[in-house]
């Protein structure tokens, strides 16, 4: 049995948030705060203001500057003006108040343009306040992409600054306590732990919400017995986690599939003396940590649960519960589950939920319905409010591609590339637009002279994009970041692409050569030493290798077995070392896999079948006269 303080550095807790209590729900502190008007402070500058300056300063309801811009809510390009319309009359709290308008729409350029514009001395008489950065934080973690190295940089300024001007524990607690949930939403728990340590290192005590983040953190690192002691602990310190602290501890157990240690936890939020109210959040983590246990029936279970619990399914908790059938390839009861939502209860689906239902019919021999439960997710179809995205794209033709069904696959990639959903390749001599599957819809329309069938999808375009004839050298199709079935569709639609553009070409060496960038994909986040200390998780450590570089779901190695098993031997795409790239790479696409013009010729007139799929007979029938007109050789 480890001693109090030995404990503590282990699960790297600060000691000082151990100890207080948990009063508060737990919740983010500042992004619903209401902050003080500052109004009187308001009146006695006014007092001093000559009458000149106050002329046209406020509207008739008398309302101070800082108010009209709370006002706002999320008009950020009103407070704005608010705030430039006042010149010189400018106030900390007129400043602090765009700031809130600014952070509630993640307008984090803006507030850190703001920020130096204080520094400039564009406001006379305003300097940057603890809070103000607090602030910026805020507006970086509601980015869409959340920026945590700013953040970051952003609290050591926060940090300078509260020892300078003696600000109180409890808005230095809210400054850490928004980098540290910051962190954890930008995919970086690493930088969260170490914010934690530096917390407690710093003498900064912490609160509920400390405890919160603390868990979700460690939960995202796969840490889950650490997030059990943390919560033991943190108990035996006389406290009371609140029921965010539970959704967050559940959350830990369920990302690795305990989900019996995480109904546990349920059990005993149920059980409680109703000092801890049951929310839709405990149960939708619950139903989640049993989906990735394969525990659809005890997801189900938990999901009927709730309403004698006195809590509402929401959309979350139905995801949860459909994602749980869909795992399990449960088709009938997704689909349920989804009626249910919508008619009964009224709750909109949205994209995950209908990617989710989709998945369900995965190896089912039913793609028909998962195809048109996707076009009903149109304007005029039965889920006129779900706009197909690149899940929901990747998880039809998965189930397209696994039941064999390449010509309907086909078509719905040409759909995803018309829509905007998947990228064209490029030529990189003159950097002409080529969309992937342009030639798909040629082969199948007036350009190949072949009678089409009335199409699957009725709205994908006739023709996507300019002729590959344009194209001299490389053609690039960025395959990384994608699932291996659209990989291996994408890699399909564009090497028919190339049969069918140039199966009118007298000439060898008409075709380009194709560079299919696969990835070798991201560096997981490393677990900091000072949180990898202590013998009490070493079995979750061992398995969170750090620095192991990830490849992708093998995206490279499959790519190329399935161009040599399913098309020709000979294509046998080689591997582009970074010495020999000689096209524009991106942040995590160093792999790239290179299918030469001449193998790609041979495929060509070898008339080969593609390999693998039930419907490529007819395929391959639109596609014969390229072997006429190549000639043997």
């Amino acid at each position: 049995m480890l001693a109090a303080g030995s404990l503590r550095r282990t699960l790297m807790i600060p000691l000082s948030y151990c100890r207080m209590s948990s009063s508060g729900p737990g919740m983010p502190l500042l992004t619903g705060a209401k902050l003080p008007s500052g109004t009187r402070k308001f009146q006695r500058q006014r007092s001093y203001m000559p009458k000149e300056l106050l002329k046209d300063e406020e509207p008739s309801h008398g309302l101070p500057t800082s108010e009209r811009i709370e006002a706002c809510q999320k008009d950020w390009r009103k407070a704005l003006k608010i705030l430039e319309s006042q010149n010189s009359i400018v106030t900390l709290a007129c400043v602090n108040a765009t700031l809130r308008v600014l952070s509630r729409t993640g307008q984090w350029q803006r507030s850190l343009s703001l920020l130096t514009e204080i520094k400039q001395g564009k406001f006379t008489g305003v300097t940057v306040s603890h809070l103000s950065l607090t602030l910026a934080m805020v507006a970086c973690g509601n980015a869409p992409t959340p920026r945590w190295k700013t953040t970051i940089d952003l609290l050591t300024q926060s940090e300078r600054q509260a020892l300078q001007d003696q600000i109180s524990m409890k808005l230095r607690t809210r400054a850490f306590n928004t980098a540290i949930n910051v962190c954890n939403k930008g995919g970086r728990s690493d930088k969260a732990l170490e914010l934690l340590a530096d917390m407690e290192t710093a003498g900064v005590p912490g609160d509920g919400f400390t405890l919160t983040i603390a868990l979700t953190a460690y939960g995202n690192l796969g840490l889950w017995r650490r997030a059990l002691q943390v919560m033991e602990y943190y108990q035996s310190e006389g406290n009371r986690p609140s029921i965010y602290s539970y959704g967050a501890a559940i959350q830990a157990c369920g990302k690795d599939g305990r989900w019996v240690e995480a109904l546990e936890l349920l059990d005993i939020v149920l059980m409680s003396d109703r000092d801890i109210e049951p929310n839709a959040f405990v149960f939708s983590a619950a139903i989640s940590a049993c989906a990735n246990g394969n525990q659809y029936k005890k997801a189900i279970e938990v999901f009927y649960q709730m309403e004698p619990a006195g809590v509402k399914p929401d959309r979350v908790c139905y995801n949860a519960a459909i994602t749980s059938c869909a795992r399990s390839g449960k088709w009938d009861l997704a689909t349920g589950l989804l009626d249910e939502m919508t008619a009964v209860h009224g709750i909109e689906a949205d994209e995950y939920t209908m990617s989710s239902v989709i998945t369900a019919f995965d190896r089912s021999g039913h793609w028909s319905e998962a195809l048109q439960l996707f076009e009903g997710c149109s304007p005029t179809g039965q889920y006129p409010r779900v706009k197909p995205n690149r899940a929901l794209y990747g998880a039809l033709i998965e189930v397209l591609v696994n039941e064999g069904m390449l010509h309907h696959a086909l078509e719905v990639y040409a759909k995803g590339v018309a829509s905007g959903v998947y990228k064209a390749h490029v030529d990189q001599k003159d950097g002409l637009s080529m969309i992937g599957s342009v030639a798909w819809n040629t082969v199948l329309g007036k350009d190949s002279g072949v009678a089409r069938s009335k199409p699957i999808i009725e709205s994908a375009p006739a023709n996507l994009g300019p002729s590959l004839d344009t194209i001299e050298h490389s053609c690039t199709l960025d395959l990384h970041g994608l699932s291996l079935a659209v990989a291996k569709v994408a890699t399909c639609s564009t090497l028919c692409a190339f049969s069918s553009q140039y199966q009118g070409a007298k000439e060898e060496g008409q075709v380009s050569n194709l560079v299919l960038v696969t990835g070798i994909g991201r560096r997981l986040a490393s677990v900091p030493k000072s949180a990898a200390a202590g013998p009490a998780v070493p079995q979750e450590l061992s398995r969170q290798t750090p620095n192991k570089i990830q490849t992708n779901g093998l995206l490279q190695s499959e790519i190329r077995t399935f161009c040599n098993e399913s098309f020709y031997p000979g294509l046998n795409p080689q591997f582009v070392s970074s010495s020999a790239r000689s096209f524009k790479t991106t942040r995590e696409n160093q792999g790239a896999l290179t299918l030469k013009r001449k193998a790609i010729e041979k495929w060509i007139r070898s008339g080969s079948l593609i390999k693998g799929f039930k419907d490529t007979a007819s395929l391959m029938d639109e596609l014969k006269p390229r072997t006429a007109q190549f000639g043997r050789r």
